[in-house]
């Protein structure tokens, strides 16, 4: 958790505030949902945790689940991580009571509940009538204290996980319950992002984007001290977009004297995320890193001899892994230079050299038809 010495969030003011008003909503009868989201290192854990630390009352239990990365994880899994939680906070007899007659179908999901008679198939209606029993058992629950429910990583969650999520907060009871759900929304596929989206019509929905310029030099102060804070604020905010993870890691770095290194935590999201990419879309990110920070279509079809409109797709996959980001006036960046600085250090030195020359020559070619290019670019290139 990046904190500062008062163990306040720095620069989430406004995202704590919210998700505070929430969590009291809860606590006063009125069942309350919230969904966090932001990429990888953002901060969305850290503000979840911060909010509970501070507005947990005595009577608060909290169950949280986290979904698993991987095909072995059974379904349901975050929720039963989420009941196993509940079940330890109120105890075995408590939750034995508010199962009722649901004991056997719980008992699936529940494993303090004993053996169940039965199995999850996937009938729409044993099915249905399984989310019903969860419900109205956390309802139950949640009419003599209140219940925080917290389910991360949701970019990797299952079918019947996001199922019990949107019957749980579509269904109309009141209840004392807080339910947070936090994902990576730049990891998800195509499927879970129309679910998500379906889940946040329904849900106050909280997006985390990188700190602001004096919020870094808060952060590379409380790390560094005032004078680093000074001197290397600004150009951590341009590389990391203001990323507080990202931030963190490089005022480590330059704690212990390291300033040519990148931090391991970026560059593990880069390779994590370049093996979703196709090959043409790797060629034009490799190109991409030597140009610069910006994409420039028309030089990088005239860098790989493609025409910029195959440009523009190749780059589609890079935009879906959070490697590029498209702004509304059809521009292309990368989404940290630090992503850009990366892909440039896995080059070897005649790619290198090679690309520096063919973007060169795009460059002057552009600039030979009326389009601005600095000459300090062109002589880094040549």
């Amino acid at each position: 958790m990046i904190e500062h010495d008062d163990a306040r969030l720095i620069g989430r003011s406004g995202p704590q505030q919210r998700l505070n008003q929430a969590a009291e909503a809860s606590t006063r009868g009125r069942r309350s949902a919230v969904l966090v989201s932001g990429e990888a290192g953002i901060g969305k854990t850290s503000l979840i945790r911060a909010v509970l630390d501070s507005s947990a009352a005595d009577t608060t239990v909290i169950g949280w689940g986290t979904c698993w990365h991987g095909e072995c994880a059974p379904g349901f899994w975050p929720w039963m991580k989420v009941f196993d939680d509940l079940v330890r906070a109120v105890g075995t007899d408590t939750a034995l009571s508010a199962a009722g007659q649901d004991r056997d179908a719980l008992a699936l999901l529940i494993r303090d509940l004993g053996p169940g008679s039965t199995s999850i198939d996937d009938s729409d209606r044993n099915r249905l009538l399984l989310l019903d029993a969860a419900v109205r058992w956390l309802e139950r629950l949640a009419a003599d204290q209140h219940v925080v429910i917290v389910l991360d990583d949701l970019q990797w969650a299952d079918a019947s996980t996001l199922d019990l999520l949107d019957y749980l907060i579509a269904a109309p009871a009141r209840a004392q319950m807080l339910v947070i759900g936090a994902y990576r929304h730049d990891e998800l596929d195509p499927d879970d992002r129309t679910r998500l989206a379906t889940l946040q019509s329904r849900a106050d929905h909280i997006h985390l984007e990188g700190l602001a310029p004096d919020d870094v030099a808060e952060l590379v102060e409380a790390i560094c001290g005032p004078q680093a804070a000074q001197s290397l604020s600004l150009d951590f905010h341009r590389r990391t977009g203001g990323h507080p993870l990202f931030v963190s890691e490089l005022a480590r770095l330059s704690e212990v004297g390291i300033d040519d290194q990148l931090p391991s935590a970026v560059t593990g999201a880069v390779v994590r995320r370049l093996t979703t990419v196709p090959m043409e879309s790797r060629r034009v990110l490799d190109a991409a890193s030597v140009l610069g920070n910006r994409l420039l279509p028309d030089v990088l079809g005239s860098v790989l001899d493609e025409p910029p409109a195959m440009i523009v797709r190749h780059l589609g996959p890079a935009i879906a892994t959070g490697l590029v980001r498209a702004t509304a006036s059809d521009q292309f960046w990368f989404t940290h230079d630090l992503y850009r600085e990366t892909l440039y250090g896995e080059l070897d030195i005649a790619d290198r050299v090679h690309l520096h020359g063919r973007v060169g020559e795009a460059l002057q070619s552009r600039s030979e038809r009326g389009v601005g290019v600095t000459s300090s670019d062109l002589a880094r290139h040549f």
